[in-house]
């Protein structure tokens, strides 16, 4: 049975999603942050100062946005930066982006700048693209199958400290492992959700003046053998798995969704609604910014 979060963190009102962001402060980058258990049905991520188990969002109504097709990095990566401007200006909501990407390989801040040929290689040897960007971690892969979130969230709108938020993902990942798909998920020594020794969802986050970006990439049924071309996150000794690796079965990312929601909302108490009917002017943008052509 999975820990529960042991963050003491009071709930506020649901201010007007501009006021706290302006007096966000500092940037804060990203350590790995994972519990040192084995990966086991025991296992947790729960290392939230305090004691008493607390539901860290309840009262906050929080948006979603699933995108259609394979999106394109550059887009899901500028739509990321324009989503963290606007709130800035107050004019946008927190929201979390569920998409699949067209195959992308992804180095983090540990690899960025250390090999000029790394991407020529992968784009020869695969035909996916290749970029450097500002998050934690090393290199992975991002394709069709596999369901990516990107939580633009204003942590201390919402009072919610970096260490907590970071668990937290974990903690929804493993309970939808778990509770869905009967799998033995949990955490070790190494960022990320794992099923013995091959990792099944990967985090990568980045807070800059209180706003996250990236997110998590759960494998629900990609194409594996893109992994065989690189070492994932810099990991030598263990591997990368996917939900109908482990279980056997077909599954899709439509069918993981709204079960990845519910266990969101059962970490964190949040509600969910749609973006659409949360902030019809913001969808409007988000929609436009996203209106490309699938990669082929």
């Amino acid at each position: 049975m999975i820990r529960p979060l042991g963050a003491s963190v009071p709930t506020i009102a649901r201010a007007h999603y501009g006021r706290a962001v302006r007096s966000a402060t500092c940037s804060i980058c990203l350590r790995s942050l994972s519990s040192t258990a084995a990966p086991s049905s025991s296992s947790s991520t729960s290392t939230c100062s305090g004691t008493a188990p607390r539901q860290l969002l309840a009262g906050h109504t929080l948006a979603y946005k699933r995108l259609p097709g394979h999106v394109p990095y550059q887009v899901g990566l500028a739509l990321q930066h324009a989503t963290v401007d606007a709130k800035l200006r107050g004019e946008a909501p927190n929201v979390v982006y569920l998409l699949e990407h067209a195959p992308v390989y992804t180095a983090g801040r540990r690899i960025k700048g250390t090999d000029a040929t790394e991407g020529a290689r992968l784009r020869r040897e695969t035909g996916a693209e290749y970029y450097e960007i500002q998050r934690g971690g090393q290199t992975t892969y991002h394709g069709p199958g596999q369901l990516v979130g990107y939580p633009i969230l204003a942590l201390k709108e919402l009072q919610l400290g970096v260490r907590c938020y970071v668990n937290s993902l974990e903690t929804a990942l493993i309970r939808l492992c778990r509770t869905q798909h009967n799998l033995a998920a949990g955490t070790n020594e190494h960022t990320g959700v794992w099923v013995g020794t091959n990792k099944v969802a990967a985090l990568g986050v980045h807070v800059s003046r209180s706003i996250t970006q990236h997110g998590f990439a759960l494998n629900v049924d990609p194409d594996l053998r893109y992994y065989d071309h690189i070492v994932p996150c810099g990991i030598t000794d263990m591997g990368v798995t996917s939900l109908a690796k482990e279980t056997g079965k077909p599954v899709t990312v439509d069918e993981v969704v709204p079960n990845l929601l519910a266990s969101f909302a059962s970490v964190w108490g949040n509600q969910w609604t749609r973006l659409e009917e949360m902030d019809p002017e913001w969808n409007a943008r988000v929609e436009e910014m996203s209106a490309v052509k699938e990669s082929a």
